[in-house]
């Protein structure tokens, strides 16, 4: 079969044995030994102690990388979003081993850079995947939060940023009764399930306060938007690829579903009315909860958010290079 150039001498996995469609990831890991039976594979599990875990194990392996070596994501936009902090601002992480490319196995349950990258993959389609694939560089989210009396904080987003209604929704599917309940492995069931829960947590939703350029302003969300999906939404009206981001409100005057309807409908517009952004600064006048690719983070009252690009890049291998305009 046609090999990439340059031909990749080494796949590394990145496995989250635990993650939705964990399955479907050890079934497309075995099609990458079948296609290439002589390509050395290593296999990295996720650790049951969490992120910093999971860190020190990449690091472990760091010497493994670098721009032939494939880093396969076989788990969610968690993992995916782990993965990518740590090429981009990890320390310690080598000159080469930042400019691996990955290949997210739509391992998870949104999936959205898989998504983004590679359109929806079914089993048997990594062939033509290799066969098509090019090599894209990709400057995420950046989000720099400066909290009183601590050090500050840079979260990477490869998709998106969220303060208030999405951080609340992440907040609850993340939750351990929702993560383990039987019905998420039944994917139309889990659809449906996901919905209520979504809509129960917009109208259970309270606004929060920000100062922004001098003015105070009372929100229900606060949204930064890099690529085509969010939260398995599609297509909002950004490319993975484009300098700028979108930056989207609700105000606590929209708390109805039908306001907030019209803002997911406003997002998918082809040429949407909201804030087109390079930079975004405010200060939290209460504590709330902020969501990074779906995962939840507290943030204190009185922390400076700062959202821009990332100046390092990540690479992933694309067959949406058009559609990407990298």
């Amino acid at each position: 079969m046609k090999r990439l150039t340059p031909a990749f001498k080494r796949f590394v996995v990145l496995r989250n044995p635990v993650s939705t469609n964990a399955e479907q990831v050890q079934r497309r890991i075995q099609e990458l030994h079948e296609l290439f039976p002589e390509t050395l594979m290593d296999i990295i599990e996720t650790s049951a102690a969490g992120k910093d875990g999971t860190r020190r194990r990449l690091s472990r392996h760091a010497h493994l990388l670098g721009p032939h070596t494939l880093l396969c994501i076989g788990g969610g936009d968690g993992t995916t979003n782990l993965a990518v902090e740590w090429l981009v601002q990890g320390k310690g992480v080598p000159a080469a081993a930042r400019k691996t490319p990955i290949l997210p196995l739509w391992g998870g349950n949104a999936n959205d850079l898989a998504h983004m990258l590679n359109g929806v993959m079914y089993r048997g389609r990594l062939k033509r995947l290799f066969a098509k694939a090019k090599i894209v560089k990709v400057y995420p989210l950046q989000c720099h939060l400066a909290e009183q009396n601590t050090e500050p904080r840079v979260h990477v987003a490869v998709g998106y940023i969220g303060f208030g209604i999405t951080a609340a929704v992440a907040l609850q599917l993340n939750a351990a009764e929702h993560r383990h309940s039987r019905w998420r492995t039944v994917p139309g069931v889990r659809f449906i399930g996901e919905l209520i829960t979504l809509f129960q947590t917009l109208l259970g939703s309270t606004s929060f306060a920000i100062e922004e350029k001098g003015n105070v302003r009372h929100l229900l969300e606060r949204s930064y938007v890099n690529g085509s999906r969010m939260g398995k939404l599609r297509p909002i009206a950004t490319r993975l690829t484009d300098k700028t981001f979108i930056e989207t409100d609700v105000h606590r005057k929209d708390r109805h579903v039908f306001a907030i309807w019209r803002w997911l409908k406003e997002s998918m517009r082809p040429r949407p009315t909201h804030k087109i952004s390079k930079s975004s600064t405010f200060s939290c006048r209460d504590t709330l909860w902020m969501q990074v690719d779906g995962e939840p983070a507290r943030v204190a009252k009185g922390t400076q958010v700062t959202v821009s690009r990332s100046a390092k890049p990540f690479y992933a291998l694309s067959t949406q290079t058009g559609k990407l305009r990298s």
